[in-house]
């Protein structure tokens, strides 16, 4: 299956990208593959997506094989490929030599015995497909992952502290997992870890950096100039002040009026970034600092970052911006990770989703309400063994299965498992 396929299956349906830089159709979607590896080595957007100068999204330029050496402060060095690397007089490392003789010629020589055995490097097939591909959001926004580590067998691997690939079965991997998210072991997960290039408005940037645990390196509008790019809600997504909620909308506004808000959204950020551009014009008679001018911008322009996050983490932020009482632009964004969650580790996604998102914790005293109506059912003429019977039928296992009759039945010479 490859990756078009793949993620056709998950939900993620092909859009088309249009001359404004928007996507039209579809949501997140199939990206345009059209442009190819460049002469240089460096291979440009495959998707056509516009990347700020300052963040390296191309892949590594070409290994040259002649390159002159550098002086720098006394030293001599050259590219990798090119001959000596590091400073005159070290071991000659080059871009063809093998890894261990790489090591052998810095003084390290391997252990040898099985347990020390060569690991190939543990991988995803769905996520090397996907791999740089642009999954649109928003109207201007996407999200593209950059780069991985590890899959589902690195998590049971970690918890069994061994090494080696295969020791146990799909079956029991999959029950391994299970247990590791109900009984909250969360370091396991931690092992894992993903990167992503994402490009969104800034209002939803600052909810998003409230998720403190990921590594984070952001578009600088200090050092370069923001595109003239921003986000506009549809009118079906425009409502009132909920009533209920302090932080949260409620009923759509008449659609009249939604036009009317869209065009002043939009009056708004385009006099401001005229103005921005005016501040910054070198020619101009302002010449402003970038980082003064860009502080009159509007909140929906857009702005991109690196965001690197461990798998443990990446659930957490899930379980909130997935809800449906997140706001419903950083939703968009989660709900395509979440997708692409499903075809890097489906069956953490299946266990998260069992005992973490679906999920629900009772207090002392929800408990005591729970036990109470279960007491009730039992004397009204539900068996015990019934009881237990629903639960397997539910899907529980029979530890599972043991664990809800201590949690349901008060008195434990009740319980039956």
């Amino acid at each position: 299956m490859n990756e078009h396929a793949n993620f056709r299956g998950i939900g993620i349906n092909p859009a088309q990208k249009v001359d404004d830089g928007s996507y039209i159709g579809g949501g997140a979607c199939t990206p345009d593959l059209s442009n190819e590896v460049t002469d240089g080595g460096s291979v440009a957007p495959r998707n056509g997506l516009k990347s700020p100068s300052n963040l390296d999204v191309t892949a590594g330029a070409a290994q040259q094989t002649d390159a002159a050496p550098v002086v720098h402060d006394g030293a001599i060095f050259t590219p990798i490929g090119g001959g000596k690397v590091g400073r005159e007089g070290a071991p000659s490392i080059t871009g063809d030599m093998d890894g261990v003789t790489v090591m052998k010629n810095l003084g390290l020589t391997p252990i040898q015995g099985e347990k020390f055995a060569h690991q190939a490097r543990v991988s995803s097939p769905q996520m090397d497909d996907i791999l740089g591909l642009g999954w649109p959001v928003l109207d201007h926004g996407f999200v593209r992952v950059v780069d991985y580590m590890g899959n589902e067998g690195a998590i049971v691997q970690a918890a069994r502290v061994s090494y080696g690939i295969g020791t146990q079965s799909v079956y029991e991997d999959r029950g391994l997992l299970r247990y590791l998210m109900r009984h909250r072991h969360s370091s396991p997960f931690e092992m894992c870890e993903i990167k992503f290039h994402i490009k969104l408005p800034i209002f939803i940037a600052r909810q998003w950096i409230r998720h403190r645990m990921a590594s984070v390196n952001e578009y600088s509008a200090r050092y370069s100039i923001l595109a003239n790019e921003f986000y506009l809600p549809a009118p079906e997504h425009i409502a009132t002040q909920s009533k209920s909620n302090k932080q949260g909308r409620g009923e759509r506004v008449a659609p009249e009026v939604a036009l009317e808000v869209i065009d002043l959204l939009k009056a708004d950020a385009e006099r401001n970034y005229k103005n921005y551009e005016d501040m910054i014009n070198p020619e101009g008679d302002k010449q402003l600092a970038r980082e003064l001018a860009r502080i009159n911008l509007t909140l929906n322009t857009y702005t991109e970052w690196y965001w690197k996050i461990d798998l443990h983490n990446l659930l957490h932020f899930l379980r909130l911006r997935v809800d449906g009482h997140a706001q419903f632009e950083i939703r968009a964004y989660a709900e395509v990770i979440l997708k692409i969650l499903m075809a890097w580790a489906p069956n953490v996604h299946e266990a998260w989703e069992d005992y973490a998102f679906y999920a629900h914790t009772f207090s002392r005293q929800e408990m005591s309400v729970v036990r109470l109506i279960t007491e009730i059912a039992v004397n009204a003429g539900l068996t015990r063994p019934e009881v237990l019977d629903m639960a397997r039928e539910n899907g529980l296992s029979s530890r599972e299965v043991r664990i809800f009759a201590d949690a349901v039945f008060s008195d434990p010479k009740m319980v039956t498992a």
